[in-house]
């Protein structure tokens, strides 16, 4: 089918409402028709997918009463390689187009245009338990937001997500690359998590990401894995990257092998050290908004719990994990009716979170798996260009 206004065949700027799986029709019934059939028919309508109407980069002298026909109808804007809800979410309601990808797939856009980005590396995994000490939590993985400028239209962008680390193992890294016509593909990535120490053993060091907690000690002083900060320079149309990672915590001391683990460091803050009776806590994430939609990301795993019986914490609790994700820490909650929630073992990180995962208890278990990474990407109309 087409229609054409000024010498412009408008069929190939609206979403096609037959070609896409998982959206209803919410077009506006236009009283124009095509054939006997209202053009609402086939096309998806504003609010279910990018909220950029046609009009804001295309005039039709074509009007229902006083509205122009563009308005009605969204821009077709991004082409998926993945399938939706699956491959990547999108979200309506934002003022523009927000897509978050969740595996590893492919897309492009049909115009010129500028966004700003989130990517988010693979979350630690928590450390074990060993010599009857508890591991520490996994660090997140990196997290850094940015801005798109001048992509050029109907250039792939393949997108890799990093995976959480299984207990004791980095998280690995979530790559953007970018294809543009007769250049390099140029690629930025965000690193994986540093994971948790074991039970006497230290977290991994890590640049950019955040670091694991060291698991808990008796004999000698264990640390957490350091992070040392990077900054990345503008790299084609990748801009303005800030990069966000903080170290994780050291563990208990404890003369008789009870002791928890330390806690995983977040992209929004390191783990704190909560003494030597308490198990380590994982820092805290960061709140990234676009629109009206927020993302909860990148927070640390939790230490993994004392000893049952020991100190003001007799049941062993876990460890929290940090907000964005990160999983808690393996504890022993002691009744007559319940079992130890994983046998001791850490908990994952969140999916799509980047959130480290939980140490494992004292005695007992393995750490939790991190969280697997995440790419945003957020187009506003003002970014859109013929």
């Amino acid at each position: 089918m087409s229609y054409n206004a000024n010498g412009i065949n408008i069929s190939d700027k609206f979403y096609n409402f037959n070609s896409l799986i998982s959206n209803t029709n919410n077009a506006v019934t236009t009283n124009f028709k095509i054939l006997n059939k209202d053009i609402s028919n086939n096309y998806v309508g504003i609010g279910t997918n990018s909220n950029i109407p046609v009009s804001k980069l295309y005039t039709f002298n074509y009007y229902i009463g006083t509205t122009n026909i563009g308005d009605l109808f969204e821009l077709n804007l991004p082409f998926f390689y993945g399938i939706i809800n699956t491959d990547y979410k999108m979200f309506p309601g934002n003022g523009g187009l927000l897509i978050q990808i969740l595996k590893t797939t492919s897309l492009s856009f049909t115009h010129n245009l500028d966004c700003s980005f989130c990517v988010v590396g693979g979350g630690g995994g928590g450390g074990y338990n060993s010599n009857s000490n508890a591991g520490g939590g996994g660090g997140a993985g990196e997290l850094i937001t940015g801005s798109i400028n001048g992509y050029t239209a109907n250039s792939k962008l393949t997108i890799t997500i990093g995976e959480g680390g299984n207990s004791y193992t980095n998280g690995s890294q979530t790559y953007i690359t970018y294809y543009p016509p007769s250049t390099i593909p140029p690629a930025i990535s965000a690193f994986g998590g540093g994971y948790g120490g074991h039970g006497k053993g230290h977290g991994a060091s890590v640049t950019g990401s955040s670091s694991g907690g060291a698991g808990a000690y008796s004999d000698d002083n264990f640390y957490p894995g350091s992070v040392t900060s990077r900054t990345i320079s503008n790299l084609s149309i990748f801009q303005s990257m800030i990069s966000y990672g903080n170290s994780g915590a050291k563990g208990n001391d404890q003369e008789n092998d009870s002791g928890a683990g330390g806690g995983g460091g977040g992209a929004g803050a390191v783990a704190t050290f909560p003494g030597n009776e308490n198990p380590g806590i994982g820092g805290a994430g960061m709140t990234i908004k676009y629109g009206s939609k927020s993302f909860d990301l990148a927070g640390g795993g939790g230490g993994g719990g004392r000893e049952n019986g020991f100190g003001p914490n007799p049941q062993g609790v876990g460890g929290a994990g940090g907000l964005g994700g990160g999983g808690a820490g393996g504890g022993n909650y002691v009744s007559s009716t319940s079992k130890p929630p994983n046998n001791g073992d850490g908990l994952p990180g969140a999916v799509n979170t980047g959130g480290g995962g939980g140490g494992a208890q004292n005695n007992t278990g393995i750490g939790g798996k991190g969280g697997s990474g995440t790419v945003i990407f957020y187009i506003l109309p003002s970014g859109v260009r013929i």
